[in-house]
């Protein structure tokens, strides 16, 4: 009987030992001349913004497809990662990046989300009141909170030979990033996607990634906004490969002409090749009309080594125009090296005479409304089918605009309000209240 007790007491003790073990603790040095207090910096090593498009391996999955979920090129990054929050700079860990750095006594987190919403923190909302004693462009680091992300993944071996990105398509605070070890970039900017090139750093078999956001930073002075104040990477992380000779941006133009009767199209395209040599290449071009092709070209280009840039145009008669009554779209498709990204096109003027809004030269009454990103539950991180919902309580009520309150929003709504008939104020997250008084930018 004394043994099977001396058993029992043994047993509980390993139990009790296992439930002693403690979230670990912290200290960090003084942070000096951080990134995120110097306004010359908000970025390291950011690629330049291009516009939101996404690539496939052929024209049908381009056509088939209006995101970038689908596609071989793109692998997902969202789910869980390993997460510590610290309540101020002091607190938080500093060499975490390191790949044999402990985190299993870490909390987990999903991606995305905001951590105030996940039990870490405290979310506030205010409009005009710094949360902080304003001192620009000065944080005082015991109130700055943060969170340390880190992950694990593999890439395709498909993905061989070909330059690959890492992209954040909003992140609230400011962010730090390292791949395997070694500094990636740095970022402000809590509205606007952000990507990295790390094809020098990825590689085949395991990958540690590691992010490290500050909830407030010199940017916070600029992005004072009414609304939640809610921190952490709070849209989609992904990343993409392309072809080392690859269409990296364009800008569409489809205006009207001739009394508003036919369609002013225009593509002016940035073609890198980032090979050594110069390449030939066949960039091609289609406007369609569901099934119907309404116009094509292509062109046989001498790329050379770096950026390239070429442009089509066209005048399309008797063309189809979009507006909030009847959002007309045709589809743009365009292939560069076997890769190919579709997009929607519309045909509109937009103009103001003798103070009265014309759109297609006839005069618009705006009805609209403002619109935060907001969900009672998810707080920042809004799902396409919450947009939808939106969306259509506004037709119910007969609105025709939506002022985008009071930052750039997810790629999904443009694309949805375009389908839909919205016409946008766009807004840039740019709004400073300095002692009570605001003055927007």
């Amino acid at each position: 009987m004394k043994k099977y007790l001396i058993l029992i007491i043994a047993v509980i003790s390993l139990v009790s030992c296992d439930k002693t073990e403690t979230r670990p603790v912290y200290t960090a040095e003084k942070w000096e001349n951080p990134e995120w207090e110097n306004p010359e910096i908000f970025q390291i090593n950011r690629e330049e913004p291009t516009a939101s498009f996404y690539k496939y391996t052929n024209e049908n999955e381009a056509l088939g497809n209006e995101s970038w979920e689908n596609s071989p090129l793109y692998q997902s990054l969202n789910g869980v990662w390993k997460f510590y929050y610290a309540d101020s700079v002091q607190a938080r860990p500093t060499e975490f990046y390191k790949e044999n750095f402990d985190v299993k006594q870490w909390d987990t987190l999903t991606v995305p989300s905001n951590w105030e919403l996940k039990g870490h923190g405290v979310p506030i909302y205010t409009n005009r009141t710094y949360m902080f004693p304003p001192n620009p462009p000065f944080i005082p680091h015991n109130l700055n909170s943060n969170g340390s992300y880190k992950r694990d993944f593999e890439v395709s071996e498909n993905w061989d030979g070909k330059d690959v990105y890492l992209h954040f398509a909003g992140v609230s605070g400011a962010m730090y990033v390292w791949l395997n070890g070694e500094m990636v970039g740095y970022n402000e900017g809590s509205k606007t996607p952000v990507e990295f090139k790390i094809t020098d750093l990825v590689k085949s078999g395991k990958n540690s990634l590691a992010v490290q956001v500050l909830r407030w930073s010199d940017a916070s002075y600029m992005e004072d906004q009414d609304f939640w104040r809610l921190s952490g990477i709070e849209r989609d992380v992904y990343l993409y490969a392309s072809n080392k000779v690859t269409l990296r941006d364009f800008r569409v133009t489809s205006d009207l002409e001739n009394n508003f009767q036919d369609g002013v199209f225009k593509v002016d395209l940035k073609v890198d090749n980032n090979t050594s040599k110069a390449a030939e290449q066949v960039v091609k071009i289609q406007l369609l009309d569901g099934d119907k092709e309404i116009y094509t070209d292509s062109k046989s280009v001498a790329l050379k080594v770096g950026r390239n840039e070429l442009s089509f145009g066209k005048i399309i008669p008797n063309v189809k125009t979009w507006n909030a009554e009847s959002p007309n779209l045709y589809t743009l498709l365009l292939t560069v090296n076997g890769e190919s990204t579709a997009i929607k096109v519309g045909f509109r003027n937009i103009e103001i005479k003798n103070n009265q809004f014309l759109v297609n030269g006839m005069p618009i009454l705006l009805k609209g409304a403002n619109l935060h990103d907001h969900s009672e539950t998810e707080g920042h991180v809004i799902s396409e089918a919450l947009t939808m919902k939106d969306l259509e309580v506004m037709k119910q009520n007969n609105l025709n605009a939506i002022r985008c309150s009071h930052y750039p929003k997810n790629p999904h709504f443009y694309r949805l309000c375009d389908k839909y008939g919205f016409m946008l104020l766009m807004k840039q997250i740019l709004k400073r209240t300095v002692w009570g008084q605001p003055t927007k930018v």
